[in-house]
């Protein structure tokens, strides 16, 4: 098991209070980072864009430049070099990072989470980065990562594959992953022990896991109807309990549900507990646009593919309830009932 230098051990105090100090240096690879490419059209694109290219021309159309405190490498050959033979791209070489609201559930200890976002907006890449920080930062860490099926629940363990693979994260702390017959990984470090994250499908199944104890639980896809998310709180969110042998911690015991929105009434009546009680329940509706990681291209189809209404892309790409649709009224009265004006 990894002996951590007194660099690790600076590292780890700084990311107590900031999670990206962990994830920009262990969970970074020679090509992970930020891109900006010439031709953009929105202004989130355009205008960092805009303001590199003038510092490179300022700099001499040097191959490394600083802006803003900041190293950009200037890349020519790209994938948009066809249509902009003469402009460069510039990508600037970071670790995986924390978004504003991964950093806040990150620290956050309510009881139970909601989260309805849009497609994109990096719900469960987030949750995964901070079962990762959690890890190498907290005594023999236990994470359960639940989904409907079996394919999603190997999804996650994919994605996190993805994210270890080829870090100084994969180097020092990875201890060792299956794939069958339940997807895990170990990881962890003589600071910490051994942690692990575990990958299960629980449609049906919830009550499998109350001979478990561990930290905390992501239940992702939480608006497939399949899933009776009352049974899930009950069975699951009574296995954080007790402390940790090795060193007394407190089990960090938060339960989240992640969600694309959806016409499903008990996923919306769990999200609207955070505004009656606070304190146990927590709520939030990430847009696809909070994630600086989608492209320009990723957006552009996102607005092409959701649905051609105004709601359509409401619902998908910002995380809003849907209208709903019934026996009794229909989607289309219910519409038709409604004044935009009381809004």
């Amino acid at each position: 098991m990894y002996r951590p230098t007194k660099g690790d051990n600076k590292i780890f105090d700084l990311a107590r209070q900031d999670p990206n100090f962990f994830s920009d240096y262990y969970l970074r690879t020679e090509m992970s980072g930020t891109w900006w490419l010439p031709g953009a059209k929105l202004d989130r694109f355009k205008v960092p864009y805009d303001n590199l290219y003038k510092e490179w021309r300022k700099e001499l159309k040097a191959p490394v430049f600083k802006y803003m405190g900041k190293t950009f490498k200037t890349i020519y050959e790209h994938e948009r070099y066809m249509d902009y033979p003469d402009e460069p791209a510039f990508f600037q070489n970071h670790g995986l990072m924390f978004l504003p609201y991964h950093k806040m559930l990150h620290f956050d200890r309510t009881t139970i989470r909601t989260v309805i976002g849009g497609f994109g907006s990096a719900k469960t890449f987030g949750m995964i980065l901070s079962d990762l920080a959690n890890g190498c930062l907290l005594s023999n860490y236990r994470s359960f990562f639940l989904a409907p099926e079996s394919t999603q629940a190997e999804e996650g363990y994919t994605i996190a594959l993805n994210i270890i693979t080829g870090t100084k994260f994969e180097e020092r702390f990875l201890i060792g992953h299956r794939s069958k017959p339940r997807p895990s990984i170990t990881f962890g470090h003589e600071g910490v022990g051994e942690s692990i994250l575990e990958f299960f499908p629980i449609a049906n199944n919830e009550h499998k896991l109350r001979t478990l104890t561990g930290d905390r639980a992501v239940v992702d896809q939480a608006e497939h109807h399949q899933m009776d998310l009352e049974e899930i709180i009950r069975s699951v969110g009574t296995r954080f309990r007790g402390r940790v042998p090795r060193d007394g911690r407190e089990r960090v015991g938060t339960m989240t549900f992640l969600a694309n929105s959806s016409d499903n009434m008990e996923l919306w009546d769990l999200f609207d507990k955070a505004e009656d009680n606070p304190k146990h329940y927590l709520s939030i509706a990430p847009h696809s646009t909070d994630n600086p990681y989608l492209t320009e291209r990723d957006l552009e189809r996102f607005e092409v593919v959701v649905g051609d209404t105004d709601e359509d892309k409401e619902v998908y790409m910002k995380g809003k309830r849907p209208v709903g649709d019934g026996d009794h009224f229909s989607k289309e009265v219910l519409l038709a009932m409604q004044d935009p004006t009381l809004d």
